[in-house]
């Protein structure tokens, strides 16, 4: 990450416990998940653990877009980076994630790693990221039986 190519847009702030609601929001509508799963991936406590941020990206007071993000030694780690359905496409993922990177690069984070959808990686290989494994998510519950004779 090089700092000196990344930008700080003025609409993206460090969301605090009274964005949550919004946070969970753009969740719900990005990745059609209900409250509860939102609650699940961005908990209640999410500021309780030292280096771990929400940021957003607002227009007129709403909240467009959104990422989690934790610092581990010099690593960014980001999750659950969302735009609303109706509003994707306008470039307000990428305003995010390099006011994100650039403000991370400016704290001495040298690298990112990230959890990508099909529909998030034209984005995040344009960012410089690059695929080092690839994971399987089941989209439906999945079941493990097991048989014990009697």
């Amino acid at each position: 990450m090089c700092s000196s190519d990344l930008v700080i847009d003025s609409e993206v702030t460090e969301a605090g416990p009274a964005d949550l609601c919004g946070v969970w929001d753009v969740l719900c509508e990005a990745f059609g998940y209900t409250p509860e799963m939102a609650q699940t991936a961005i908990p209640r406590d999410v500021f309780n653990t030292l280096n771990q941020r929400v940021w957003t990206l607002s227009v007129d007071g709403r909240i467009c877009s959104s990422v989690t993000t934790v610092v581990v030694d010099s690593v960014l780690v980001v999750w659950s980076m969302a735009t609303r359905p109706e509003l994707q496409r306008r470039q307000y993922g990428r305003r995010l994630l390099d006011t994100v990177l650039a403000l991370a690069a400016s704290e001495g984070v040298r690298e990112s790693l990230l959890l990508a959808s099909p529909a998030g990686l034209p984005l995040y290989r344009t960012k410089g990221y690059r695929v080092i494994e690839h994971w399987q998510q089941w989209s439906r519950p999945r079941w493990m039986w097991a048989f014990a004779p009697t």
